[in-house]
């Protein structure tokens, strides 16, 4: 990975002020995306056990075999 890093930092030494703030917010997306997807896991687990007692119960299994 140290050659990519390297190889990264050596093209955005060339770039101009306005596209390095286009790396800049291109990154953040990334950051604000891995955030987003970790609270969506994190969401679903707390209300699995809640949920599960809605689902979990003999009154729909029939619906089981659908």
């Amino acid at each position: 990975m140290g050659r990519t890093v390297e190889s990264i930092s050596e093209k955005i030494a060339r770039l101009s002020d306005e596209q390095l703030a286009e790396v800049e917010m291109f990154i953040a997306r990334f950051q604000r995306d891995d955030a987003e997807r970790a609270d969506t896991a994190a969401f679903a687990a707390l209300s699995d056990s809640a949920l599960r007692e809605a689902w979990d119960n003999t009154d729909d299994d029939i619906y089981n075999a659908l």
